[in-house]
């Protein structure tokens, strides 16, 4: 946290705003950064803001425990301590460690003066003693601790001056001289008063006006005097909040406006265009209020189980379970406060977290995280059990104003690994003191059971040998405590934001005012970061900040119509459309066991038995999946409400991942959600419909409701014929024969039915009507048009409607066309297997069955996962059949032909597609196969031979952003708590990259970083329009009345990706960034007798050590990729062909030196390995399209 704070201060301080060009030659560029090197420098930083002994970290934890108890002196006595430790051994690697150490524990002693120093004589001269240890930090340290920490600690000890002088009586001597010292430290540390004052407004809100006393020829903005909110009533009796209490408080701290209750969005559509704005500008000051407390808190909803607050009646639950709650609540509450606890050798290392977390709140914590993901299906990885007990407890402390100056430093004094330890801990403590009461248990045991135990559980899909350590929940407590929903609820949520998102202006400042989400989402974040922090350092994140912010702009409110009926479907007790029934009317659907007797041979007994447990785990996961997916609807409704009660208004702040594609930065209730959460999402700006917009909105309910294409005209006409069912829809939802339920989209399909009732009941002209409905036009499988505009495809852009036509061409069913055409010559074929598969796959053909793979192929569908997608359809359309009608031919069998069969189809169809696919693999085999001597430079031996490579795929998309695959091999490290063994991934630890994955995942991720800088493009240009935008990836979402503006921006910012020589740079980038980088390929030696003959006098001339073959050429090869010169000389004069290894499990090599698909068998008997530089392939060919033909397509986006 601290090292995010850092970032984000070096981020203003760095960020180069030209968003000029960046040459690849630049230093600055990210394509100059070494993946190895990146990698080394986060694993040195994290071990600097590592504690790594017992001792060290029970120092810690007494030194923070005297500067929590005001005890200044005693703190800096313990800090000399501290400082002792880096006057010696200067050059020893513990130095960085313990330099940080002391920076840190004084920064948290500067921190906790700048929120709690007082206004007396002594406060002040604490804070001149404090002033003195800074000013006389020897220069050996000095020049270690990094410059913006410097400034961070110079800045808080300007805070705490100002808030001692805001406490002061004004003009009196000890304010005049306070005044002084802060003057003259700002003169000393040539503090910048604007740039003070801004870090002030973001840390210190509440002492902005006293700063700007000091400085008063300042231009100070409005700003709030406090929160005006009282939020005890919300608060749990230890502080914390619960789900519940968040939503509540949301709910209750309406925006007053003389008392009229109509929603938000109601009263400002009747407020006259001049008043809006002011109306709008109090109304997100207030908001804004209501947000700080939103983020304050949302990070770390809990539950309470103490007996004060069971007492209090704010609980849903039943007496007697409340009873057994607080029972185990007390009892762990007992053990934790015991003194004798802290003996525990391990306790006493976190003796300060123990002695200052106030125990109720910690308690039921860990209660509330062990109950919550448990309860779901019973147990829970213990790492994915501590790593959210973590994140939950720093966020709670961020929202503690006591233990707030802590948190910057949390995460050195509280480690990822020392949080496992300390977590695994207290589990353990609540495994040995919960037990189960008797009278919950069904079993007449006369000992009580564990309310929970631990063990291992199955490795994941990935790591199919590796055991897990679990956590798992009593049985009988599971069945108990079904109904326990609120519990369930209580996670850290990223809410929609009340005002709008703060502007995007570096990684780690934009979007939330203080809640953490990061500019970029990815599984490896830190490395990702790393490369994105580069790209901001140059400018060239300009443009995305300017598409988050703009999308994040948008203002949403929620369709109170929709949630009364969605708050209506809830409390049906049969469930409705994918909605599942309440969680206490749910059950697993039980079979029965067979029995022995019943069958005449053991082997049809396994068998018998194996389909029962297959079948017995499948209708549990169907009811895990379908409990799970009612609690994220109740939470959703939840939140719904929270926001709908009032109309508010409601901004959804964006980030990217690590392709740059958009999403809104937001745990639930987004357009990205699915059909009912849409339903309930429209836009804050209401709209006149124009002359065109009415027949938009028939449009997108036709198109909504029909699972295939309809032009405008046959929208309007299918609203014409459907007009009855449309109002009656509208008006009686849920009639037991509404119309609207089968439609494909039926919740959107249900909002435009309310939306065309009221323009027909409205007495003003369609086109005078206010709309706030959003229409999305949708691309026609978005990634094979991009595919088809890259590589100039006729056939295939006509495909996907880039031509002009005066039909809408579906890809899917020309698609179709050419599978049933290949399946009924299969019915002819001699042979007799593929004619029987051939003739049972004939009758299960549709557009249906081949959509997803057709969709999921220019992402990069392998054929297992064809086959599977396959195979689900088939399972769904024979689901009633006999298993007689498959005893000759599986399912999967049959999912294998046919997948075989649209993989061909597809291949025929876009050809051009398949060979910008076979390109980028073959160059990305290429560029991840490769080495340079400064990435070997980490490694004392290195294996040229083994699968281990350091060397991911990168490049650098249109708007500057770097797309780094990151797909790694990340080592992993066991920790022994009291609990368990513990094993967990270590990200910054510098491990070989997943070639599979990187290999796999170009093409999709490629096209994937394309469609999102044609949504930035168009969203810029739509911002420039002037008109609303938001979007889903491909599907991109304005008023009616603007859909036509939209519709043309679409079509121009596409074209104008297209004419940006998008696969030459992509080349050019791989070329720069393999520069200096060698390629291991393999010579002939019967073929090549002189080459050989030279190759080997030059590296006996190398003078090394005489090994085995392999260990010899690892030696070789190493010195040659430092000194490449001679054999590259030898490559030059003898012409040798090179065969290159694409696996470097397989003996399978192709030609290198050729772009042909040529291969050999290549062994170390028969061939000599070499390192040449490595050669990117040629650009493919390209057809004739012309890409400008799109502006005039009207089915292009539709």
């Amino acid at each position: 946290m601290l090292r995010q704070l850092l970032r984000t201060l070096a981020g203003l301080n760095k960020h180069d705003k030209s968003g000029a060009i960046l040459s690849r030659a630049d230093p600055r560029n990210f394509l100059n950064m070494s993946f190895v090197e990146t990698i080394s420098k986060l694993d040195a930083e994290r071990r600097r803001f590592t504690l790594t002994n017992t001792d060290t970290k029970v120092k810690v934890n007494y030194y923070l425990q005297t500067v929590f108890k005001n005890d200044i002196q005693r703190s800096l006595d313990i800090l000399q301590l501290f400082k002792a430790k880096c006057n010696v051994n200067r050059t020893h690697t513990s130095f960085p460690r313990n330099v940080q150490i002391y920076t840190s524990c004084l920064c948290t002693l500067i921190s906790h003066l700048a929120s709690n120093v007082g206004g007396d004589d002594n406060d002040l001269a604490e804070i001149r003693l404090v002033i003195k240890e800074v000013s006389e930090l020897p220069h050996h340290m000095l020049v270690s601790i990094p410059e913006l920490q410097t400034n961070l600690i110079q800045k808080q000890l300007m805070v705490a001056l100002i808030r001692h002088l805001d406490l002061v009586v004004k003009k009196s001597k000890q304010h005049t001289f306070a005044r002084s010292i802060v003057y003259e430290l700002a003169k000393q540390y040539s503090l910048n008063p604007h740039s003070f004052i801004e870090y002030i407004s973001i840390e210190y809100p509440d002492l902005k006006e006293a700063a700007h006393s000091l400085w008063p020829s300042l231009e100070q903005h409005a700003s709030s005097n406090g929160s005006p909110f009282n939020i005890a009533p919300f608060l749990n009796k230890d502080g914390s909040m619960s789900f519940d209490g968040l939503c509540e408080f949301i709910m209750s701290s309406r925006f007053n406006m003389s008392g009229d209750k109509r929603p938000m969005y109601a009263i400002y559509d009747s407020i006259d265009e001049t008043s809006k704005s002011n109306f709008l500008q109090e109304y997100m000051l207030h908001n804004r209020e209501r947000q700080v407390i939103v983020e304050q808190y949302c990070g770390a909803l809990q539950r309470s189980f103490s007996a004060k607050q069971f007492n209090s009646g704010v609980t849903q639950f039943n007496r007697i379970h409340n009873a057994w709650l607080t029972r185990w609540h007390e009892l762990v509450a007992k053990t934790l406060s015991s003194d004798s606890l802290l003996s525990n050798r391990v306790f006493k290392k976190f003796a300060f977290f123990l002695k200052t977390v106030p125990t109720d709140r910690l308690v039921s914590l860990v209660l509330t995280k062990m109950f919550a993901f448990t309860l779901v299906t019973g147990q829970i990885e213990t790492i994915t059990l501590v790593r959210a007990l973590s994140s939950s407890f720093k966020k709670s402390i961020m929202a503690d104003k006591t233990l707030k100056p802590i948190y910057y430093q949390l995460d050195h004094y509280l480690s990822e690994e020392d949080a496992i330890e300390f977590f695994g801990a207290l589990i353990k403590v609540v495994i040995d003191t919960c037990k189960v009461p008797q009278d919950l248990m069904k079993c007449s045991s006369k000992h009580e059971s564990p309310l929970f135990s631990s063990g291992y559980g199955k490795g994941t899909p990935s790591s199919p040998l590796h055991k897990a350590g679990v956590v798992i929940l009593n049985d009988d407590v599971m069945r108990s405590f079904q109904s326990f929903k609120d519990i369930l609820f209580c996670d850290s949520y990223l809410l929609p934001m009340l005002c709008p998102p703060v502007p995007w202006t570096s990684p780690h400042r934009g979007g939330f005012l203080d809640a953490e989400a990061p500019l970029v989402r990815s599984s490896d974040l830190h490395t990702t970061l790393a490369y994105v922090e580069r790209a901001h350092e140059t400018g060239q994140l300009s443009s995305l900040y300017n598409l988050l912010s703009a999308l994040g702009s948008l203002a949403w409110t929620i369709n109170c119509e929709m949630l009364e009926v969605f708050n209506e479907v809830l409390k049906a007790d049969h469930g409705f459309l994918k909605l599942p029934p309440p969680i206490h009317l749910l059950r697993v659907e039980s079979i029965a066991r067979p029995a022995r007797d019943s069958y005449t041979s053991e082997e049809d007994y396994t068998s018998a038995m194996r389909s029962y447990r297959k079948e017995t785990e499948r209708r549990t996961q169907e009811y895990n999946d379908r409990r799970g997916l009612r609690i994220t609807y109740e939470l959703m409704n939840k939140v719904a409400n929270a926001f709908g009660v009032n109309g508010d208004i409601m901004y959804l702040p964006h980030n990217v991942d690590f392709r740059g594609r958009a999403y809104p930065a937001v745990s639930f209730l987004s357009h990205h959600n699915e059909d009912l959460i849409r339903s309930l999402l429209m836009f804050w700006e209401a709209k006149p419909l124009g002359s065109n917009g009415y027949d938009w909105i028939k449009y997108q309910l036709a198109n909504l409701y029909c699972k295939s294409k309809l032009s405008m005209q046959q929208s309007i006409n299918f609203v014409k014929e459907h007009k009855t069912e449309i109002l009656e829809a509208a008006s009686e939802p849920l009639k037991s024969s509404s119309w609207w339920v089968q439609g494909d989209n039926p919740w959107q399909c249900l909002a435009l039915c309310k939306e065309i009732k009221k323009i027909e009941d409205s007495n003003e002209p369609p086109e005078l009507f206010k709309s706030r409905i959003p229409i999305h036009q949708d691309g026609t499988c978005n990634g094979l048009q991009h595919y088809a505009a890259l590589g100039a495809d006729d056939d295939a852009a006509r495909s996907v409607n880039l031509l002009p036509t005066q039909e809408r061409n579906d890809v899917y069913s020309s698609v179709l066309r050419i599978v049933e055409g290949k399946v009924a010559n299969d019915t002819l074929s001699g042979d007799k297997k593929l004619q029987a598969l051939a003739t049972k796959s004939q009758a299960l053909l549709s557009r249906k069955l081949i959509k997803q793979t057709v969709m999921t192929t220019v992402y990069g569908v392998t054929f297992f996962g064809a086959s599977r997608q396959i195979e689900a359809r088939v399972d769904e359309v024979t689901r009633e059949s006999s298993p007689k009608e498959f005893k000759e031919l599986s399912r999967m069998q049959i999912a294998s032909y046919i997948a075989s069969v649209v993989l061909k189809s597809i291949t025929e169809l876009f050809a051009g597609a398949k060979t910008i696919q076979d390109w980028l693999i073959r160059n990305c085999i290429r560029c991840i196969n490769s080495f340079e001597a400064k990435d070997l430079a980490s490694f004392e031996d290195f294996d040229f031979f083994s699968s281990k490579r350091y060397r991911p795929m990168m490049w650098s998309s249109l708007s500057g952003f770097p797309v780094v695959q990151p797909y790694k091999h990340d080592p992993r490290k066991e920790i022994v708590t009291p609990l368990q063994k513990i094993t967990f991934r270590q990200k910054t630890k510098l491990g070989h990259i997943n070639i599979r994955k990187q290999i796999n995942a170009l093409a999709p991720n490629f096209i994937h970083s394309l469609d999102a800088i044609h949504l930035q493009m168009t969203c810029l240009a739509a911002k420039g329009a002037d008109i609303s935008f938001a979007a889903v990836h491909d599907s991109f979402w304005t008023h009616a009345s603007d859909v036509e503006t939209l519709s043309r921006v679409i079509r121009e910012e596409f074209v104008r990706l297209h004419q940006s020589l998008i696969i030459e740079n992509l080349r050019e980038d791989m070329k720069y960034s393999n520069r200096n980088a060698f390629q291991l390929v393999w010579v002939e030696n019967h073929c090549n007798k002189d080459f050989i003959q030279e190759l080997n006098a030059l590296r006996v001339q190398h003078n090394l050590k005489k090994c085995r073959k392999k260990e010899f050429w690892n030696s070789c090869l190493k010195y040659e990729l430092s000194n490449p010169n001679d054999v590259n000389a030898l490559v030059k004069h003898h012409k040798p062909q090179l065969w290159f290894q694409t696996k470097t499990s397989s003996k399978i090599a192709e030609q290198y030196d050729e772009d042909t698909k040529r291969t050999r068998e290549v062994s170390v008997k028969t061939h000599t390995p070499i390192l040449v530089p490595v050669e990117v392939l040629p650009e493919p060919p390209l057809g004739h399209f012309d890409v400008t033909l799109v502006l005039k397509s009207r089915y292009f986006f539709s």
